[in-house]
């Protein structure tokens, strides 16, 4: 039997308060959809695009998601998650 991957794109956060490179983490969040290929027939690999329609204003602190941020994550992820358990 296989194992369901569930790979999620890293959230943007503010690079100038809490440092970070963008440019890694765009690079990164550019191939995260290319691991898909990796699927096979008893395993499958989703990928949940976590930045459309996500900005600073989604977190309490400019890095961790508020409540609005936490929302628009379970939002993507509860579907993914239950179709997986069917």
């Amino acid at each position: 039997s296989g194992v369901d991957i569930v790979v999620t794109q890293i959230p943007y956060w503010n690079y100038g308060a809490y440092g970070g490179n963008k440019n890694a983490v765009d690079a990164l969040n550019a191939a995260i959809p290319s691991l898909a290929g990796l699927a096979t027939i008893e395993s499958k690999v989703e990928i949940v695009d976590l930045n459309s329609n996500y900005s600073l204003g989604d977190h309490r602190d400019g890095i961790h998601p508020n409540e609005s941020g936490a929302k628009k994550i379970a939002e993507r992820l509860l579907p993914v998650v239950l179709n997986f358990m069917r």
